[in-house]
């Protein structure tokens, strides 16, 4: 039954409702619903069938499952999803650090270099927030844009060898 009504929230047309399911299976983690419904959590964090707030309330959800049930996920099989996250067409700064943030915790459960292709993609984004300071008003603090993702950005770079590629290098 308790399953049944946080699934009837998630697929819901009301983003408050998603909203909250997400939050709630976040922040409790518990056992009976991972197992009803990673599949349904990881389906609208790593598709573009959900709007922006949606998916990156998925992708927080995703990751919180993933530290507290590491054996039950295998993050060879998100490598490409998380890579597309990274994608230009998901500018949004809150997205890409829910996206960061999902990156840092699949990293940490495996070797790392299985996300290496993601690494340009976070040398640009990083190049966009610190050299070309491309950020709106509303994430900046003082004059930094926005920190918090940066710092984000900076620790998975820190976590991979120096990049191959000069026009990688030449980002950061």
């Amino acid at each position: 039954r308790q399953v049944h009504s946080i699934e009837s929230d998630i697929y819901s047309k009301n983003e408050a409702a998603q909203s909250l399911a997400f939050s709630m299976i976040a922040t409790i983690v518990p056992d009976v619903l991972v197992n009803a419904l990673s599949g349904m959590i990881i389906d609208i964090a790593t598709t573009n069938k959900h709007s922006t707030a949606i998916r990156k309330k998925a992708i927080m959800c995703f990751a919180r499952i993933v530290k507290k049930y590491p054996a039950k996920f295998d993050p060879k099989k998100y490598v490409s999803a998380v890579s597309e996250m990274f994608e230009p067409k998901h500018m949004s700064l809150s997205f890409q650090s829910a996206a960061a943030s999902l990156l840092l915790t699949l990293m940490n459960q495996t070797n790392p270099e299985i996300f290496k292709e993601v690494q340009p993609k976070i040398a640009r984004a990083l190049h966009k927030l610190t050299i070309s300071k491309d950020c709106s008003m509303d994430y900046l603090y003082y004059t930094t844009p926005n920190p918090w993702l940066q710092m984000k950005l900076y620790k998975i770079l820190q976590i991979w060898s120096p990049p191959e590629e000069t026009g990688v290098l030449s980002l950061i």
